[in-house]
Parts: structure tokens; sequence; C-alpha cells
């Protein structure tokens, strides 16, 4: 039986781990990063995705908790999905460049 959407086999796909791994490393070593577009969307398809698997989420919460499944929609599920829109509404603040003070002895160095 498959609980939660995990495989019976906990070992599938631990062969595709190391390469996915190291082509992330790989792209982390380059100092790239992505848009702040792309962030943004990601965060969208997490609201999305709380959305859609709500029902999954509730029972899932209850059962876990025992607490009743309206507490989810109050203190999880909104909760979440407030955040989520504050982290989109700020993403461009907080990926602007910004200076910072430099000591004086490194004068006239800036930052």
């Amino acid at each position: 039986m498959v609980e939660c959407g995990y495989p019976e086999d906990p070992l599938q796909g631990v062969d595709e781990v190391e390469p996915n791994l190291k082509r992330l490393k790989e792209y982390f070593a380059t100092g790239a990063t992505r848009s702040g577009e792309w962030r943004k969307q990601q965060i969208r398809n997490f609201i999305r995705g709380i959305k859609e698997l709500e029902d999954e989420f509730i029972e899932a919460y209850a059962q876990d908790t025992g607490r009743d499944k309206v507490l989810f929609k109050l203190y999880e599920r909104d909760f979440n999905i407030v955040e989520a829109e504050l982290c989109i509404s700020q993403i461009d603040k907080w990926m602007a460049p910004e200076s910072v003070n430099v000591e004086v002895i490194m004068a006239p160095a800036t930052s």
C-alpha cells in the first residue's frame, strides 16, 4: 500500500539522485541566480498547490494532529498563503542591490 504518495520501494529513483545533485552543484558553482519573476512564479505554484491539494492536506492534518479540520484552514492554509503573498510583494526589494557601510580604514572602498 502506498501512503502519502510515497513509493512502496523507498529506494525507487535513488539512481537519479546523484546525477541531479551533480547538476545542481555545478549550476550553483557558476554563481548564477534565478530572476525575481522565476522566484515569484515558484511561490505562485506553491500557493496553487496548497489550494489544489487542500483536501489531501486537510486529511493529513487531521490525521497527524488529531485537530479539527477547520483549524487547518485557519492556522495552516491561510497563514501560509498570506505569508507567500507577502513574499511575492517583497521579493524585488529583497533582491535589490544594497549598499553597506565600509570601515574607514578601507577608504576609499565602497560596497
